[in-house]
């Protein structure tokens, strides 16, 4: 929520409470894909964006687009959100 944000330490992670903070930018955003041609042409075909790079990480095929200053970076996971045991909503 707006008005807190999360400090990491030794205990584990502690909600402030009233405390505000300023992200100012990011580098990019991380998207792990399922099927990393079938997740460019949908953000390129479907949402405007453009086609940056593909390139290999670690034997694994990943790719840069962007669009507005927006950079996604997607790799190619055999881990999907109903399969990797992770509770947090995501997109991609």
């Amino acid at each position: 929520t707006w008005g807190a944000f999360w400090k990491h330490s030794r205990g584990g992670i502690k909600r402030i409470e009233g405390a505000t903070t300023m992200i100012r930018g990011f580098s990019h955003i991380y998207l792990p894909v399922r099927d990393l041609d079938e997740s460019i042409a949908f953000y390129t075909e479907k949402l405007g964006f453009y086609l940056l790079r593909k390139y290999i990480w670690n034997g694994n095929p990943s790719a840069y687009v962007g669009l507005n200053g927006i950079l996604l970076e997607m790799s190619n996971s055999p881990a999907t959100p109903s399969t990797d045991g992770r509770s947090e909503l995501r997109i991609g």
